[in-house]
């Protein structure tokens, strides 16, 4: 347990809190900034797990409300604290796959895999850019199947760009401890990406733009 701050407005020492805190300060407290701040964190781990499932902006939008929304109605329920990545990005996942086939029933003769004006705009082929779309897709739905323990580092590991020694700080856990888990958690993931037709270390190169977007937001 990190120094608490002294008050709300103190937004240094808030964001220097980890999740499991903050999480606690607003069940004690239930002032806003608490959950601000999550939200602040995490959202370009959100928008980027969206994006994998959605093109159109304002479903990409409101799929991304609709994950924080649901943060705002859990927090207080949510039991693995140390793990909020993975428990986001689980929630994150599910959503945009409603939309999704919300949308597909809505817009039922327009292709929603990809759009021209996004096609041009990138440097890749359009083939390059559906092959790293279905990689994405896959790696966020087998993310969903693998053991909770192993999928909150692969989480944060791949998918935030944390390394072992810092996971395990922020976790209470032992480097040690850490590296088995993304060990195990490697190989059980590697096993279900090739098993769809993938190689795990194809999908997790294609999911490096997660990490750009999430250090840029």
């Amino acid at each position: 347990m990190q120094s608490l701050p002294d008050s709300p407005t103190d937004v240094r020492a808030t964001s220097s809190l980890d999740d499991q805190d903050l999480l606690g300060l607003y069940e004690r407290t239930r002032e806003s900034c608490y959950l601000e701040e999550l939200v602040r964190r995490y959202h370009g781990l959100v928008v980027s797990v969206v994006r994998s499932s959605l093109c159109e902006p304002h479903d990409i939008q409101d799929a991304v409300q609709a994950t924080f929304l649901i943060l705002v109605k859990s927090a207080l329920k949510i039991q693995r604290r140390q793990s909020l990545a993975a428990w986001l990005h689980g929630v994150a996942y599910r959503t945009a796959r409603r939309i999704r086939d919300r949308a597909k029933r809505e817009r039922s003769t327009q292709d929603n895999s990809i759009h021209a004006d996004e096609l041009i705009a990138s440097q890749e082929s359009p083939l390059e850019q559906v092959i790293k779309k279905f990689q994405l897709d896959a790696l966020d739905e087998e993310l969903q199947r693998v053991r909770e323990t192993y999928r909150a580092v692969l989480v944060e590991h791949y998918l935030l760009g944390k390394t072992a020694a810092e996971i395990a700080a922020s976790c209470n856990m032992s480097q040690s401890t850490v590296e088995g888990r993304l060990r195990r958690g490697r190989q059980q993931l590697r096993m279900q990406m090739l098993r769809r037709g993938f190689g795990f270390s194809a999908a997790v190169a294609a999911s490096s733009h997660i990490l750009n977007t999430h250090n840029a937001s």
